[in-house]
């Protein structure tokens, strides 16, 4: 759940999403655990990463990052 919030904010950064009604747009079309994921719960979740770590990412945030930026580079 938290490697979803922290995508999400990742492809927020790049302009891949808009701001707005992300957080319900994404619990609408992923599962976690198999259960359909609270909005409010998967906006809290990006807020814990920090509690995590000193970086503020999730495990295997550079994963993550990678895909983004291959994405950003076949818009170019």
């Amino acid at each position: 759940q938290t490697q979803l919030a922290y995508l999400v904010q990742i492809l927020l950064e790049n302009g891949f999403i808009e701001h707005g009604d992300h957080w319900k747009m994404c619990a609408e079309h992923f599962l976690w655990q198999g259960k359909q994921i609270d909005n409010k719960k998967l906006a809290a979740a990006i807020g814990n990463v920090a509690s995590f770590n000193k970086d503020g990412k999730p495990k295997k945030a550079e994963i993550l990052e990678s895909i983004v930026s291959d994405l950003s580079n076949l818009e170019e």
